[in-house]
């Protein structure tokens, strides 16, 4: 039961670093102004397709380390362990693609692809992380 916890746990933290960076580089390189416009409490008026494409790319890079450090962490619980991190994944896109977003930032197909993405991406590193043999338990 703890390691399947510790590996859910360490497959969402991996998920939620590798989107931050991502996103805070995206932001930097893609946003004029970069991060300081980003912080200010006036948003864009629409964001650039390349600043979304990019977040997507690294939503699914993201989604797929998380899910191939959860199967790769889990010992005999693979399969249920990245399903739950899908589930995980899930619940937290939707509950943020419902949450107000400003009118015009994000284009309503954005906030709904990336639940999608999340999924299909802890699933392949799951399946990816799954192919190896588990690594061994320590005690």
């Amino acid at each position: 039961m703890i390691r399947s916890v510790a590996a859910v746990a360490a497959g969402f933290l991996a998920l939620i670093l590798t989107v931050m960076i991502g996103v805070a580089a995206a932001t930097a390189a893609l946003i004029p102004g970069g991060l300081a416009t980003m912080n200010t409490a006036v948003a864009p008026v629409s964001l650039p397709a390349s600043y979304l494409t990019a977040n997507i790319a690294v939503s699914l890079i993201g989604a797929i380390l998380g899910g191939w450090l959860t199967a790769r962490l889990s010992a005999p619980q693979q399969r249920s362990n990245v399903m739950i991190l899908a589930g995980l994944v899930v619940l937290l896109s939707v509950v943020t693609a419902m949450q107000g977003v400003e009118t015009g930032t994000q284009p309503m197909w954005y906030r709904w692809i990336v639940p999608v993405i999340g999924v299909v991406g802890v699933l392949i590193g799951g399946g990816l992380g799954a192919r190896r043999t588990p690594v061994e338990d320590l005690s």
